[in-house]
């Protein structure tokens, strides 16, 4: 979705006017043919038909498959330190290896794709990149806020029968 395809008119005999039908209700009479350039902006399997001197008679089609791009989603959407955090590759081609790349030095070659679980050590912000196929480009990546553990503080850190203790809720999502 999004992304410019482009179109060439092969053997075509006119090289005044082609009129392409995109097959998403997008219609254009091309005066500068053989090439154009189109941006579908949804999901699905187009049709592009082309007819020679924008005649009524097809000269030309071919079928697209226009998809959603790559992206990572994980859970918790608030993950902790040292808690398992699982992500899923959304929309990539492989079905047999995914390579994620965790910013804390972590490395996992993923042969049952799309998810993955990943621990990190400390609270921070971890950049995770994955590779479609285990190949050398990232397909997509994401920025993950990790939080410092939860706790519960108190004292005296004794306390005896009777005797006040003060609570306190520590790295809290809510102060209420």
């Amino acid at each position: 979705i999004g992304e410019t395809v482009n179109f060439t008119a092969l053997n075509f005999q006119s090289s005044t006017m082609i009129r392409w039908d995109f097959g998403d209700g997008t219609i254009v009479n091309d005066t500068t043919p053989p090439s154009i350039s189109h941006r579908f902006s949804r999901v699905g399997t187009f049709l592009v038909r082309a007819y020679d001197g924008g005649g009524t008679i097809v000269t030309a089609s071919v079928s697209i498959r226009v998809t959603a791009p790559a992206s990572i989603t994980f859970s918790p959407n608030r993950p902790r330190a040292g808690e398992p955090v699982s992500f899923t590759a959304l929309n990539f081609t492989s079905n047999t290896m995914i390579r994620w790349y965790f910013v804390d030095g972590t490395t996992v070659n993923d042969t049952s794709p799309p998810s993955v679980s990943h621990r990190f050590p400390r609270a921070g912000t971890y950049l995770v990149r994955a590779y479609d196929g285990g190949g050398g480009v990232v397909t997509a990546s994401v920025s993950v806020r990790v939080y410092a553990p939860a706790s519960i503080r108190f004292s005296p850190r004794d306390p005896r029968p009777g005797e006040e203790v003060s609570f306190e809720a520590v790295n809290f999502f809510s102060n209420s």
